[in-house]
């Protein structure tokens, strides 16, 4: 037989003798990735130790740059050649007009 759902206020609602799963929340997750790229990045650059310290303080920086180079290259290259601008732009049009 089950048993019936408690509901108390301000309580997560759960049924009795049920087991809580712990999971990791996204900050936690996020802080673990960061601070394992900070001990790779202190371990495996060659430098000295500001260069160290540096690449391990601002690596997630790294793909910031890369998706804005990326985008850069893609703007320069619609202006440079007129065939891929309007390409690009009626992709840009069409995937408004879906979404």
């Amino acid at each position: 037989m089950d048993r019936p759902v408690v509901r108390r206020p301000g309580l997560q609602t759960r049924r009795p003798g049920t087991r809580k799963i712990k999971s990791m929340t996204t900050t936690a997750a996020l802080t673990t990735i960061y601070v394992l790229g900070v001990v790779v990045g202190l371990l495996r650059v060659d430098g000295s130790l500001m260069t160290k310290v540096g690449v391990a303080l601002v690596w997630p920086v790294g793909l910031l740059v890369f998706v804005v180079t990326i985008m850069m290259l893609v703007a320069v290259a619609a202006v440079a050649f007129p065939m891929f601008g309007i390409a690009l732009v009626g992709a840009i049009v069409a995937a408004w007009v879906l979404m």
